[in-house]
């Protein structure tokens, strides 16, 4: 008999969010509302191709000469073009990386860090889920910092400046370039102006993570932390994703840029690209290749800079709907409403969480919610669904 060299192999656990939409997808009620996945969605419940990626892919179709390799570090006109929309400039000065949407940013850039800036990583609290699994699976020490007060459903910004007055040199500060996941709070101007002024004298090195660009306030103020704190000569490290801003969500089109001031931008550009070789080697062309043909032609950019601004309006629609047919839930009714991006806490029990799903209506364990999970449709029902629990 072979061998049995598997047997006492075990299992992870499942990460929620996609084990939302699991239970969602098997669930046979026709009535039933995914309010769990962070995806865009229209009024219909679905998720739309944008206009502007069906021209690039039919420009794509009808000009494509060849399906060989990308570099190592990806398409380059990808990569001037993404420069220009977050930083305004091609920026010489930058290491950077096409990569697999932006998780793949986020793993690379810690791989890096772990090779050579070998310091606690400081992500709020609370953060995207995923950021813990990436920077710990790397090797890097993740800590947290004060964010987001859970009995009040405010934030803790007073808190949060406190801890850069105090946190060693040398750290590294996770920060949600726009749209903070799962809150929805973000910093004003007037605040990344201050981040930046303490990072600059503490010595800190920010990291951005910028998944939702467009979808807060619009491209230009959404981009206005990143861009600042680039003119202001600061070296910093960008993970950035075009999942949520052009829809691209199974393409996997992301990028990295480690802006570096001194001599050594080339050595990290060839470290950067080892650890790209030893993982997949080489990044896919499509999604790149859809990006590099919006934003290099002035008629489809445009396009899609119009089609970002309708979904972003759609998210601020919703917010507002929410407030007013829910309002009794809402505990936080001003910030609910005020937040920026798909996501904000409802501030639910975890037991109503549950007992929503047995109504067929999915969010997460700590009551995170999609806004645009709900539409026209649905919020007759989420409301009557919510009055009786409430008054059964």
């Amino acid at each position: 008999m072979a061998h049995l060299f598997f047997e006492h192999v075990g299992s992870q656990p499942s990460d929620l969010v996609l084990e939302i939409g699991r239970m969602w997808a098997k669930d046979p009620n026709p009535e039933k509302i995914n309010l769990g996945i962070g995806i865009f969605l229209d009024e219909k419940g679905k998720c739309p191709v944008l206009k502007a990626v069906k021209e690039a892919e039919t420009f794509l179709v009808e000009n494509e000469l060849s399906k060989t390799y990308l570099p190592i570090e990806g398409d380059a006109l990808f990569l001037e073009e993404t420069k220009r929309l977050l930083f305004s400039e091609n920026a010489p000065q930058v290491a950077a990386a096409q990569t697999l949407g932006g998780t793949g940013a986020l793993r690379v850039i810690a791989d890096y860090l772990k090779l050579e800036w070998n310091h606690p990583i400081y992500v709020s609290d609370p953060t995207w889920a995923n950021h813990h699994g990436v920077f710990t699976a790397a090797g890097l020490e993740v800590k947290t910092y004060p964010y987001y007060d859970r009995t009040t459903y405010t934030s803790k910004k007073k808190e949060f400046f406190d801890f850069l007055e105090h946190v060693g040199k040398g750290s590294i500060l996770l920060l949600h370039g726009c749209c903070h996941n799962p809150t929805g709070i973000d910093f004003t101007q007037k605040e990344w102006d201050h981040i930046l002024e303490i990072c600059l004298k503490r010595g800190l090195l920010p990291f951005f993570d910028i998944a939702y660009l467009g979808l807060g306030e619009g491209i230009e103020k959404d981009r206005y932390a990143v861009e600042t704190f680039y003119k202001s000569g600061i070296e910093m490290l960008v993970a950035f994703s075009y999942s949520k801003t052009m829809d691209l969500y199974k393409e996997r089109v992301g990028a990295l840029m480690i802006v570096n001031h001194s001599h050594t931008v080339d050595a990290m550009q060839s470290t950067i690209k080892q650890i790209i070789r030893r993982n997949y080697s080489n990044p896919p062309a499509h999604g790149a290749l859809v990006v590099q043909a919006i934003l290099s032609d002035s008629k489809r950019k445009k396009l899609w800079l119009d089609e970002v601004e309708e979904h972003r309006l759609r998210s601020v629609e919703m917010r507002a709907l929410i407030c007013n047919e829910l309002e009794s839930w809402i505990r936080h009714k001003k910030e609910f409403q005020e937040a920026k991006g798909f996501f904000s806490y409802l501030g639910i029990s975890k037991e109503m969480v549950l007992k929503l799903r047995e109504e067929s209506i999915y969010l997460l364990d700590d009551s995170r919610l999609n806004v645009l999970g709900v539409n026209g449709s649905n919020i007759a029902r989420l409301k009557e669904v919510f009055s009786r629990l409430k008054h059964g």
